[in-house]
């Protein structure tokens, strides 16, 4: 069977981007759309206003349950919410405790329902051990291991591009023919 991904937005309002999708070449084209300025599902790619993983959190809760959840953020979060525009705690300038406790506790849900958590964290300014705190200790490395034996990755956009290549290659379906030679 096809993998299929969801797409939160980690923004100021935690956005469900799309539903669980077949991860296919339509898929990827959308995606990088999205991350350049087109429009999908009648979103676009705006990391402006401050990050919510609280919300986004929330979000992935509410979905039908998945094997794996990939998060992206570009930033700590500054803003604890449930999900709407409106701030339930916080001054959205600085990253406050409950804006990092809130969404732990709602990956550890996740993960013990048997959801993997994966973090992808970009750009300046991340603290690895927040992401960690949410997903796990083990940082991907692509050529050693896989997005099902590793937790979260940090670095660059450029950094992220090749690893999201090598992500979406273990999340498409392929046919193997193994040949033993005696």
């Amino acid at each position: 069977q096809d993998a299929e991904v969801a797409l939160i937005e980690f923004s100021t309002e935690a956005r469900l981007v799309n539903n669980y999708t077949t991860v296919n070449q339509t898929y990827i084209n959308n995606i990088d759309g999205y991350f350049n300025g087109v429009a999908y599902n009648g979103h676009t790619y705006s990391p402006v206003g401050g990050t919510n993983w609280h919300g986004a959190m929330i979000a992935g809760d509410a979905l039908a349950s998945a094997d794996i959840v990939m998060c992206f953020t570009d930033g700590e979060p500054t803003i604890w919410q449930n999900g709407t525009a409106e701030p339930d705690c916080g001054n959205a300038a600085a990253t406050e405790t409950p804006e990092i406790v809130n969404p732990v506790k709602i990956a550890n849900k996740l993960k013990s329902e048997g959801t993997h958590m994966f973090m992808l964290g970009v750009g300046t300014g991340i603290v690895e051990l927040n992401l960690q705190r949410m997903s796990g200790f083990v940082e991907y490395e692509n050529g050693v291991n896989t997005l099902a034996t590793s937790d979260y990755s940090i670095g660059n956009f450029e950094d992220l591009a090749e690893d999201l290549q090598s992500f979406i290659l273990e999340l498409c379906r392929t046919t193997i023919v193994i040949e033993k030679d005696v």
